[in-house]
Formats: structure tokens, sequence, C-alpha cells
């Protein structure tokens, strides 16, 4: 597997040095950059102090196996509901 990257980033690498047009090589950047930055980011940094509370409350509630309906629980009623 560690070979596979290593040849991966050669690959990269070289198809880089082969590049001559700067815009092509700015988009490539920019793209790179972007994405690296995204992976970087933890999509439980842009929650409000409520929101991370309420999830951990979702989590909690999602542990206690009494309180989860099945598929066909939640199927049946949705049919109740949609006849009423």
């Amino acid at each position: 597997m560690q070979t596979d990257l290593v040849v991966l980033k050669n690959n990269f690498h070289q198809l880089i040095d082969n590049l001559n047009d700067i815009q092509v090589l700015e988009t490539l950047y920019k793209l790179v950059s972007s994405f690296q930055r995204e992976q970087a980011t933890d999509i439980l940094d842009d929650l409000t102090l409520p929101q991370q509370q309420r999830l951990q409350q979702s989590l909690q509630q999602s542990e206690n196996l009494a309180s989860l309906h099945t598929h066909d629980n939640v199927k049946h009623e949705i049919q109740q509901w949609l006849t009423q």
C-alpha cells in the first residue's frame, strides 16, 4: 500500500513538472489546496453550542435501544398518518 502511495506521488510530481501552462497549474493548485483545507476542517467546528448539545443528546438517545423504532414500525406509522 505504501508503494502505491509513493508511485502515485511520483506520477503526480512528474505530471506537474511536465505542465507548462500557468493557468492549469494555478487551477490544480487551488483545487488541491481547497480539498486539503476541507479535509482539515471538522464539521463539528461549524456547529453552534445549541446544535452541539442537540447532537450530543441525539447520540445519547440513539444508544438507548428501547427508544429506537424499527423500519417496519416507522413505515406503519407513516402509513397511518397518511390515511388520517
